[in-house]
């Protein structure tokens, strides 16, 4: 496959525990969660009541006043997430899941020299040892924020107009790994080493300050993903630990642990509670957002006995707290360029946009989540032996 190198097969290995055997057939509709939803009305009963009666006579003695409670804690609530949308079936069957094809496609850009494309550096081209693409995006109201790496800038698309932001950067593209804007101001962090700070930029590309990330003793950069939180900036770290900048500080607010980590069957325990889910066999799970009383998953499903990391493909899913199947995408890995190639992003309303490094560009997209999904692993396997 183009653009998967024994690097990047070292790097999927150290994340990845390739074991087990094959599930789903190519060509058919794949369903990834055996338990169905349950209807709005299960578990629930409907009481009409008897009729009300209506009191005619004044009571002769003033009511007995109730005696005050006791002040209880109210529970902090959570977010309110806008429903899963559905979406009609498309024409084609064979794209029913898609991440591209079954979906709002936000943002095209082809890859190339040119001003208006996007950097990709092909490792076995360029004698590099990675290959290199964009790695992460951003979503303000209608503004689409694209990390263009190679190239050392932001490419922002609001309406069809695009403009283009540099970032200074004296280290290396590999080092822009993440993106969050908030109002006027850009932050952006590496990948995984160099900075041991985020940086700030403002829309033309000028520094504004660089803010330290709490130490740590492994000098490898703690940050999974850059966020907002309550107006401010924050990042969730790889332990899956909400850090939060107040007074110029990062100060760790909330945590998370989860059970049986790269096991289908994940154990999520948080401080509002917990969430269970089965991802079926022959498949990895890793967690990459919660919110609300949902938890976003990437789910890698792999063919057993097959150890080269290659063969599997890719799909993002979105579970309830009860564990059933709120909605998938799937990643056609048959025409992707490397990895990582992919990256999501979730507004405060839950919904899912998916960022596609393919074979001819990079796309962002908001998925027509589905319950099921074109598989396409029998092509994938057989594309791997010739």
């Amino acid at each position: 496959m183009r653009g998967i190198t024994k690097a990047n097969i070292a790097i999927m290995l150290s994340a990845i525990i390739i074991v087990s055997s094959l599930c789903g057939c190519a060509g058919a509709k794949v369903p990834i969660n055996a338990n169905a939803t349950p209807s709005a009305s299960a578990g629930m009963e409907i009481s009409t009541g008897a009729p009300a009666q209506v009191h005619t006579e004044l009571p002769t003695e003033a009511p007995t006043a109730e005696p005050t409670p006791e002040p209880t804690e109210t529970p902090i609530p959570e977010p309110t997430l806008r429903p899963i949308e559905e979406f009609p079936l498309p024409d084609d069957p064979e794209a029913i899941g898609d991440c591209i094809k079954d979906a709002e496609v936000l943002l095209y850009i082809p890859f190339g020299e040119s001003e208006d494309c996007a950097g990709y550096n092909h490792a076995i081209e360029n004698e590099d040892e990675f290959d290199h693409f964009p790695q992460a995006f951003y979503i303000s109201g209608e503004t689409v924020y694209l990390l263009d790496s190679v190239n050392g800038r932001v490419i922002v698309s609001e309406n069809g107009n695009k403009r283009y932001i540099t970032i200074p950067n004296d280290n290396g593209y590999a080092q822009l790994g993440s993106i969050c804007v908030i109002g006027e101001t850009m932050y952006i962090c590496p990948v995984e080493i160099y900075w041991d700070c985020i940086r700030a930029f403002d829309l033309d590309g000028n520094e504004l300050e660089s803010i330290p990330l709490p130490e740590q003793e492994i000098k490898v950069s703690m940050v999974a993903y850059l966020t907002e939180h309550d107006g401010c900036l924050a990042f969730v770290d790889h332990s899956l630990t909400l850090w939060v900048l107040k007074d110029g500080e990062f100060v760790e607010i909330s945590k998370c642990s989860v059970e049986k980590i790269l096991d289908p069957e994940m154990n999520i325990t948080t401080e509002n509670g917990s969430i269970s889910f089965n991802t079926g066999e022959n498949t990895h799970p890793g967690l990459r957002r919660l919110m609300g009383d949902r938890a976003y998953v990437y789910v890698i499903e792999y063919v057993p006995g097959t150890y080269d990391p290659v063969v599997w493909e890719m799909s993002y899913r979105v579970y309830y707290s009860d564990g059933s199947l709120a909605g998938s995408t799937l990643v056609d890995y048959r025409n992707v360029v490397g990895y990582p190639n992919c990256d999501m992003f979730i507004n405060s309303e839950g919904e899912l946009y998916i960022m596609c490094c393919m074979q001819d560009g990079v796309y962002i997209t908001k998925p027509h989540l589905r319950t099921e999904y074109v598989s396409h692993l029998d092509e994938i396997i057989e594309a791997d032996n010739d």
